[in-house]
């Protein structure tokens, strides 16, 4: 336990690896469990099955939102010799807009770099979106680079709560794609 954050479950640590069975995850932001390995020998890696029960984003973006510039720019630089990979799954999703219910995601660490090898997000009754992306980091940028399909279960709810009026040029399904740095 360190200030509001918590751990604890079953933890075991041989040959150079730490193991997470049924261990609990605990903080402001989530809550759920964690499996998996940590290896710390010869290089860093690990492959982590994380489960959350429930994830708060509206404490997610206020955290975000009260960084400073050079703290952002470095948000998403992650060290070149940490590899791995995590299963995660959310739950519950509280957020102020309501617009994604649950998410299953594979996430890969390599080299620095982020890989989302696949992310499903449930929209609940307006349908679902799948994703897939990277974060690419270079010495001074990271560039974000994304593909997306939605798909549209209810219309007019879809309509609704995105207040659009023109709504004959809308298909079931649609694509986006991009790249931000």
């Amino acid at each position: 336990k360190k200030d509001k954050n918590i751990l604890s479950g079953l933890i075991e640590y041989r040959n150079d690896e730490l193991y997470f069975k049924n261990t609990n995850i605990r903080n402001a932001f989530l809550d759920g469990k964690i499996d998996g390995r940590l290896q710390f020998d010869p290089y860093f890696d690990f492959k982590l099955n994380v489960n959350l029960n429930s994830t708060n984003f509206n404490k997610i973006y206020k955290h975000l939102t009260q960084l400073d510039d050079a703290t952002t720019k470095k948000l998403f630089r992650i060290n070149k010799k940490i590899n791995g990979k995590i299963n995660l799954s959310i739950n519950k999703i509280f957020s102020k807009y309501t617009l994604v219910n649950s998410i299953e995601s594979r996430i890969n660490f390599l080299n620095g770099n982020i890989f989302f090898e696949q992310a499903i997000f449930n929209l609940g009754k307006l349908g679902a979106a799948d994703f897939t992306g990277s974060i690419n980091n270079d010495n001074k940028y990271s560039i974000f680079n994304f593909e997306n399909n939605v798909f549209i279960d209810n219309k007019k709810k879809f309509f609704n709560k995105f207040a659009i009026y023109n709504k004959k040029k809308i298909p079931f399904n649609f694509f986006t794609s991009g790249s931000f740095d």
